[in-house]
């Protein structure tokens, strides 16, 4: 999971983003656990990563690093003035993985 914050202009602010990294790390744990759940039920290898930074740029990266056969990424559905303004970050990894990825919705 990937997270990017704002600047931090007062003291407050800080103990907010202390808070909310608690929390995305506690739902990290609980996704990644369940993805290993259904891949034990089907007999199948997953393997997680966490990073910090650019998400598709990380992503990429890791690919480049790690023996992967296949990639599934979830993507948000965007129009295609949103997907103009903004790439996302399911398909950027798409477009230039060396591997093959599906992309869900």
């Amino acid at each position: 999971m990937f997270r990017a914050y704002d600047p931090i202009e007062y003291e407050d602010d800080l103990d907010d983003i202390l808070s909310e990294d608690e929390a995305v790390e506690r739902e990290t744990h609980n996704v990644f656990g369940t993805a290993q759940q259904i891949a034990d039920r089907y007999k199948r290898d997953v393997e997680t990563a966490t990073e910090e930074g650019d998400p598709s740029q990380g992503i990429l990266r890791w690919l480049d690093g790690n023996d992967v056969d296949h990639v599934m990424i979830g993507g948000h559905g965007r129009d295609c003035v949103a997907r103009l303004v903004l790439r996302s970050v399911a398909e950027t990894v798409v477009r230039r993985a060396t591997v093959p990825v599906s992309a869900i919705k």
